[in-house]
């Protein structure tokens, strides 16, 4: 944190520039991860907020980061794996010694840590849990693992024996199996490691989303007194759920890490001063899993409408033109998209689709290729790998194609209808509010009402350009990136002031010097 001074005397003041500094939480995410709704929101508040000093920190599960990146000089960023068994310090030098931490970590300082693990266990597992005691749990833990080494704690044998005896004891849990207990350990074990992470002082905490990472918003708000703002863009838990039910089989299991999920969310969503939704759909997300209303506040994603504009695109190809743009990966739900075109195909046989994206999930990229090959598509559907022209990919198809199982406020959707083009998408999460009007929904999982849609749209060339018309009109209105940042920025100063007077309340009249001068410098 930079230093305040001011010089007071009796005839002049002259103030010193406090430069605010924001703690910046995500989860694959910028500028790790450079792709995603959540890379752009996130740079796009950096970008848009250059009096702020970001810290970002990103929990990074994707091997395959492909983030090669230049910071701005009012960024620093800390990138924390958890796809490997390394420790953070490998990765980031906070100033404290490893060596030492790892030495002054033996079995007598683990058996020290060993009940606090088991509280927090205690109330992970829990149906519902008491909120207060895991967050007493969560800092204890971080406040151990600033001394010691949080690898050799979690990798000990005892650690396993206390997850166990857990698991043991639980009616239910007790059930699983042992591989399937051994990958909740795991995924346990691997998520705690960022609270070993060294928390900066900040004057505020955004976060990304309501799940791990943010744990180190709420030690950040016990530590410093900072505000926090927990962002939703889908729905952490809702993905969460979505994710769990793919890589775990045993319904014990299931049950376990859904549970602990829930929890997670829901101290994050106690702690948080504001939670901000991306879109309407989420806040009934929130308002089921506990969020007072009184904490809630919708602020819209936001992109750019002067980059994403009418361009003429000289195109080879005089053939019909669908274009899918996002990562390859479960919830974009490309088999669906590739069985949609197949019925397309009978009503339109010269039909091409250009799928835009990079795969990030090996499993489901080989899916999509044999689904491919085996509907016959080769020549129709081509992969085209990531773009970093988006603007004239959109301006180069007659529809844009959006078959996610899941969304938040869909940023595809709104950059293709600030280029003018009608819309194609599953009606999920936030997409409804962004599409309706100026394309067609269908159900999702559904590649015959999909393709419906489509040939409804390329049999009807005057609805397209009514659809296209009135997207740039939405757009434009709600969606730019100069309305979000600003409602962000309106939002960071009422937190700011607000803790100030709080503050100033507290001291009473005679405060020191040292605290006058440090809410002067953040008025």
């Amino acid at each position: 944190m930079l230093t305040l001074k001011k010089k007071i005397n009796k005839n002049t003041t002259t103030e010193a520039k406090h430069t605010k500094r924001l703690l910046l939480i995500g989860w694959d995410a910028y500028p790790h991860i450079a792709s995603g709704g959540v890379h752009k929101w996130q740079k796009s508040l950096i970008e848009g907020l250059p009096d702020w000093e970001f810290v970002v920190f990103n929990q990074i599960s994707n091997p395959n980061a492909n983030g090669g990146f230049k910071l701005p000089k009012n960024v620093k960023a800390i990138g924390i794996p958890i796809f490997s068994t390394s420790r953070y310090e490998e990765y980031h030098d906070d100033g404290r010694s490893l060596v030492l931490k790892i030495s002054k970590t033996t079995q007598k300082t683990i058996d020290k840590f060993l009940p606090l693990y088991d509280r927090l266990l205690a109330e992970f597992f829990s149906e519902v849990c008491n909120l207060e005691n895991l967050r007493e749990a969560v800092y204890e833990i971080h406040s151990f693992f600033e001394k010691y080494d949080y690898k050799k704690c979690l990798e000990n044998p005892k650690s396993w024996e206390t997850f166990m005896e857990r698991i043991k004891r639980d009616p239910i849990y007790k059930e699983m199996n042992l591989n399937d207990a051994l990958r909740a350990f795991q995924f346990i074990q691997r998520s705690l490691q960022i609270l070993s992470v060294r928390i900066p002082q900040v004057d505020l905490v955004q976060c990304s989303l309501a799940y791990f990472p943010a744990l180190l918003g709420m030690i950040a708000k016990q530590k410093w007194g900072c505000p926090v703002v927990v962002s939703e863009h889908g729905v952490a838990f809702r993905e969460a759920t979505l994710n769990y039910n793919l890589d775990y089989y045993d319904k014990y299991s299931r049950i376990l890490v859904k549970t602990v999920a829930a929890n997670v969310v829901r101290v994050l969503h106690h702690m948080a001063d504001v939670v901000v939704a991306a879109s309407r759909a989420n806040t009934f997300w929130q308002q089921m899993l506990g969020v007072p209303t009184t904490k809630m506040k919708l602020i819209y994603n936001g992109i750019d409408t002067e980059r994403f504009i009418p361009i003429e695109i000289k195109r080879e190809d005089k053939s019909p033109t669908l274009v899918s743009v996002g990562r390859l990966e479960p919830f974009k739900d490309i088999v669906c998209l590739l069985q949609a075109i197949k019925f397309v195909k009978e009503y339109e046989p010269n039909i091409k689709c250009l799928v835009y994206g990079e795969s990030i999930t090996l499993d489901y990229a080989n899916r999509c290729a044999k689904m491919w090959k085996q509907l016959q598509l080769e020549d129709t559907v081509k992969f085209m790998g990531v773009t970093n022209e988006p603007e004239k990919v959109f301006n180069s198809a007659d529809i844009v194609v959006i078959s996610s199982v899941t969304e938040g406020l869909p940023l595809t959707a709104c950059e293709a209808m600030s280029c003018g083009r009608p819309i194609v998408a599953a009606d999920v999460g936030g997409t409804r509010e962004a599409v309706q009007g100026c394309g067609m929904l269908v159900k999702s999982r559904n590649p015959y009402a999909m393709s419906e849609a489509i040939i409804t749209l390329l049999k009807d060339e005057k609805l397209r350009k009514e659809y296209g018309k009135a997207g740039m009109i939405k757009s434009r209105a709600e969606f730019s990136v100069t309305k979000m940042v600003n409602e962000y920025a309106i939002l960071y100063e009422s937190l700011l002031n607000r803790t100030n007077q709080k503050s100033i309340q507290s001291h009473g009249p005679d405060v020191g010097q040292d605290s006058i001068l440090q809410q002067v410098g953040r008025e």
